[in-house]
């Protein structure tokens, strides 16, 4: 059977119609330690990232929290959560603001012993005459070739905002209209396997957002 500590002995001393109790407890039984709240984030910072998000960055001085709730109070109101993260993150986007409106935020990091939240509160209003920068453009284009009909692409991500990527190639070193081939690719692609009986390969490669999306300037 398994083996319980036991931290109190209790005992009933009875005679004629009366009963007494007594208990003892084990004075080597630790007590249980008291859990103090995580030290609160600090350098809160906000920036817009589009016409209607932001992106908010902390400094964790914590190395015990759970994680961290994103704090945002609208036009002087009272601040509310609106997100959580994650342990030892430091950053955190919020979404579907309204431009020129006014906010505040702070960030509390927590556990089960409580929760600290960040002084001075940051004030941002969105403007609406934001306009987004175009990412990182990518490094270190390279073709390697696999076999007589395979071509291996890869290259450097250096943006940590694209939508995707878009590669262009065609037997016309010219890249006229018409004579070249695009293929799309997700963000956080490095690599392309480009299988081509007529082994012209993709030459150029070029970073796109969600924002840049339609004809091409070229």
């Amino acid at each position: 059977m398994p083996f319980h500590r036991i931290t109190h002995w209790c005992f009933v001393l009875s005679f004629a119609s009366l009963a007494l109790l007594g208990c003892a407890e084990d004075p080597n039984v630790p007590e249980p330690p008291i859990l103090s709240a995580p030290a609160a984030p600090s350098q809160v910072a906000v920036e817009q990232i589009s016409h209607t998000s932001v992106r908010v960055t902390w400094q964790d001085n914590s190395d015990d929290e759970d994680g961290f709730q994103l704090l945002r109070a609208e036009d002087g109101g009272a601040l509310q959560p609106v997100a959580s993260t994650g342990a030892d993150v430091e950053s955190a986007v919020d979404e579907d603001l309204t431009p020129l409106a006014p906010y505040q935020y702070a960030v509390a990091s927590y556990h089960a012993g409580g929760q600290s939240v960040s002084r001075l509160p940051f004030s941002l209003t969105l403007t609406d005459q934001f306009e987004e920068q175009a990412p990182a453009a990518p490094s270190g284009f390279s073709i390697s070739v696999v076999s007589q009909t395979v071509l291996q692409l890869t290259w450097v991500d250096e943006a940590d905002d694209e939508d995707g990527y878009r590669l262009q190639g065609g037997p016309d070193p010219s890249f006229n209209r018409g004579s070249y081939e695009t293929f799309d690719l997700p963000a956080n692609t490095t690599s392309y396997r480009h299988e081509d009986s007529r082994l012209e390969p993709p030459t150029t490669i070029d970073s796109r957002r969600r924002i840049r999306r339609g004809t091409p300037p070229w």
